[in-house]
């Protein structure tokens, strides 16, 4: 595990992605992953991995990237997502990458796409972050 993938599980540790049981692989401001284990406490009665996990991801890894590309003084907060849901986790690791498809002085827009362990494409999120104080 990296040098900021470890910041920020010790950031989340006894949080929502660290209840979750989500797993830093990379962070970095240009291109966030981040892992979340299937088991049955995150799915649906079917046995898919419920929605609010799979946009818990996506969101947690968008967050990371843009925290860490902030300035001193700095803060965010998301003020828009969408989730568009295409397949479904049913075993296996979930894996979310996040990357900016913008990154201004007060607004940041990032783009997630996760896939299954087969690479199978399970949902694209994106998200808008406002960036406070600074």
């Amino acid at each position: 595990m990296g040098e900021m993938s470890e910041a920020m599980r010790q950031v989340f540790a006894g949080r929502l992605p660290d209840l979750l049981g989500m797993e830093f692989v990379a962070v970095a401001p240009e291109r966030t992953v981040v892992r979340l284990p299937y088991r049955r406490a995150l799915s649906m009665p079917y046995d898919a991995m419920h929605g609010g996990a799979v946009a818990a991801l996506a969101d947690t890894a968008a967050g990371a990237a843009m925290a860490v590309g902030l300035s001193p003084g700095e803060t965010f907060t998301t003020v828009e997502m969408k989730l568009n849901l295409i397949s479904a986790v049913r075993e296996g690791v979930a894996t979310a990458v996040a990357v900016p498809l913008h990154r201004g002085r007060r607004t940041a827009v990032f783009e997630v796409r996760v896939h299954d362990e087969r690479d199978r494409l399970v949902a694209i999120f994106t998200c808008t972050q406002l960036v406070n104080g600074g």
